[in-house]
Order: structure tokens, then C-alpha cells, then sequence
């Protein structure tokens, strides 16, 4: 079971996001610069504060991105570990719905909770 899920990696998305917000930032500042009141001022100055101001932004938005989402980290993704556990549960879950049911015993509600676990487990890991 643990070969075939899925896990979400917010290591890889937080690469991401913070890569393709380069562009963002250099679309921002270039409309800052060259695209207000004295648009015809392309001079070597403003091109280096253009980028200065574009590479300055992106490498602060490394605090936010890597470490700023740390708090978040339940909602984004589980580890291995929880994993792990979740799985050992729905297991065991699972042995004692077989062996209350060899004893006759009715289990509806057990298995109806088992495969409201099970649901989870597959949607969210």
C-alpha cells in the first residue's frame, strides 16, 4: 500500500513557487521603472536598480518561502512516519473487523468507519 500512494512533496512545490516568481518580480519592477511618469529613461542606473530591486525582492522572498510556511506543514503534507502509522491502523482496523466477524458479531458501524479511514487515507495521504 505504501508503494502505491502518492506523497505530496512541499519541498519541490516551495522550489517551485519560488522559481517562478522571478518573473513576477521583474514584470513588477520593470512597470516601477521604465513604465511610469519619465518612461524614457533607460539609462545604465535604472537598469541596474531595476535589477537590484528585482533580485533583492526574490532572494527576501527565500525567508517566506522556505521558512515561513513551516507552520503550515500539517495541511501541505504528511510525513513517512504518519504514514506509517496510518497504515499500521487501518490495518489493524481491518484484522479486528475479520476476527469480530468469525465471532458472529456485527461489525456495520466498524466497517463503515474502516471505509471512511480507508477514503481519507487515499485522498489525503
Amino acid at each position: 500500500m505504501l508503494k502505491s500512494k502518492v506523497y505530496i512533496e512541499r519541498e519541490n512545490l516551495k522550489w517551485k513557487v519560488w522559481l517562478i516568481s522571478l518573473p513576477a518580480f521583474c514584470a513588477l519592477w520593470f512597470i516601477e521603472f521604465f513604465c511610469g511618469d519619465d518612461s524614457s529613461n533607460f539609462d545604465l542606473s535604472n537598469i541596474l536598480a531595476w535589477l537590484g530591486f528585482t533580485l533583492g525582492t526574490w532572494l527576501v522572498l527565500i525567508a517566506v518561502v522556505f521558512f515561513g510556511s513551516s507552520g503550515l506543514s500539517q495541511r501541505w503534507e504528511k510525513h513517512p512516519d504518519e504514514v506509517d502509522d496510518d497504515v499500521s491502523n487501518l490495518f489493524d482496523s481491518a484484522m479486528n473487523i475479520c476476527k469480530e466477524k468469525r465471532e458472529g458479531k456485527n461489525t456495520s458501524t466498524k466497517e463503515a468507519e474502516y471505509k471512511r479511514q480507508m477514503k481519507d487515507f487515499e485522498e489525503n495521504g
